[in-house]
């Protein structure tokens, strides 16, 4: 169960929920005592992961204390999170978490089609990371012909996110010892507003078995490090 899912997750919750559901259920949470989110933005992920007794480090580049920490402090706050300003490619901790976790965030950091910053910015979570930890994303992938022309007119970042294929996030994480991804969204991406992208989302459930996988528009799963 995700408390509070419109704060957590954001934006088109039907799909992106997807990702969370899956950790939900696949993650030894009793096993993780301490984690980092990067690109936090509002600080969703964290507030999630946080109240599972779970000590994290909230991150983002720029303002996490101005965005995530006020989000937070609306709510009460949780001593079990702590912030700091941090840019993936400056991440310099050797085996420090149990647990990292982002959210559409490689695609800001590769823009323009600079991959080898994502590399690099995996590189480093991989080093992070205890021996067992794991790494936790989900991502917008290149999608169908009509997601990469519609981006680039409907949305104002779309000429400059680096758009990924579940290839290059399996070749991104082959340090990890093993790395699962699914694939879902068709529709609900093109919604205006949260109502458009839910009733989006409703009909992809049916479409989907009939879509071709490589047309999906989110990739999210879990890379665990060796033991």
């Amino acid at each position: 169960m995700i408390n509070e899912e419109e704060y957590v997750i954001e934006w088109d919750i039907k799909t992106w929920k997807k990702a969370f559901t899956y950790w939900e259920k696949n993650i030894p949470w009793d096993k993780i005592s301490h984690a980092l989110e990067i690109g936090s933005r509002n600080g969703g992920p964290s507030w999630w992961i946080a109240n599972k007794g779970i000590i994290i480090e909230c991150t983002d580049r720029v303002d996490v204390q101005k965005n995530a920490r006020k989000a937070h402090q609306k709510r009460g706050g949780n001593k079990n999170i702590s912030y700091f300003d941090l840019d993936v490619l400056e991440l310099e901790e050797i085996e420090k978490y149990d647990l990292v976790i982002c959210k559409s965030v490689l695609g800001g950091v590769g823009h323009h089609g600079k991959t080898e910053r994502i590399e690099d910015a995996i590189n480093r979570i991989y080093k992070s990371l205890k021996p067992g930890g794991v790494f936790l994303f989900a991502e917008n992938l290149v999608s169908s012909p009509i997601h990469v022309l519609l981006r680039r007119k409907m949305t104002k970042w779309g000429n400059s996110w680096n758009y990924l294929t579940e290839e290059q996030i399996h070749q991104m994480t082959s340090p990890f010892e093993s790395t699962e991804i699914h694939t879902t969204g068709f529709l609900a991406t093109f919604g205006r507003n949260e109502k458009q992208r839910s009733t989006l989302g409703s009909i992809d459930q049916i479409l989907l078995p009939f879509i071709p996988k490589k047309w999906h528009y989110l990739g999210y799963g879990i890379a665990t490090k060796k033991t």
